[in-house]
């Protein structure tokens, strides 16, 4: 999404892309995710206002420590918990976690999940959380439509945060009534 508004490779203007082309582009990914099983695609985000959380802890209140973390934990508890949750530990279906390439979070993630599962050979706890999990990866997002997904519905986030009008903000507003979603926002200023 970067890419496509800042004219980088390969939305270049001098190859044709135009702002009626960009628009075309995001409408068409937006429609592509309508028509989805919405059974099987589900957005989790999670927000937290950096500013007001490191002034709440400076005033002693107690706030998450680790921000990445914290949106890490919640977003898979939405989507992984209650799948866990609503199905039969042996009707489960083995879970893949993909992280875009470089992400801050995945090799701490990756390394709780080897700590923490059961160890190869051994017999998968049904209970152990970690246990869900059939592999973690992290992958080069332009060639992985999933990653290409979770990289717009941050960016829409992102450019609602603004107090100034950004182009392309209506964004967030059309995959929230396209998408299945779980949400925490924690923006109290």
């Amino acid at each position: 999404m970067i890419e496509l508004l800042d004219n980088k490779d390969p939305f270049e203007s001098v190859v044709g892309w135009n702002l009626e082309k960009k628009k075309k582009l995001v409408a068409d990914a937006i429609v592509l995710l309508s028509q989805m099983n919405k059974a099987e695609f589900r957005m989790a985000r999670c927000s937290i206002n950096e500013s007001a959380r490191v002034r709440l802890a400076g005033q002693g209140h107690p706030v998450p420590g680790d921000p990445l973390r914290e949106c890490a934990k919640n977003c898979l508890f939405v989507t992984v918990g209650a799948y866990m949750m609503n199905t039969h530990p042996g009707d489960r279906e083995p879970l893949y976690l993909f992280y875009d390439r470089g992400e801050k979070f995945f090799g701490r993630f990756k390394q709780n999940w080897l700590a923490s599962r059961s160890r190869h050979g051994r017999r998968k706890d049904p209970d152990n959380w970690w246990d869900q999990f059939a592999d973690i990866q992290d992958l080069d997002l332009p060639y992985h439509a999933p990653l290409q997904a979770a990289d717009m519905i941050a960016w829409a986030h992102s450019r609602t945060l603004s107090d100034k009008e950004r182009p392309f903000s209506h964004v967030k507003t059309w995959l929230e009534k396209v998408i299945p979603a779980s949400t925490l926002d924690i923006t109290r200023k």
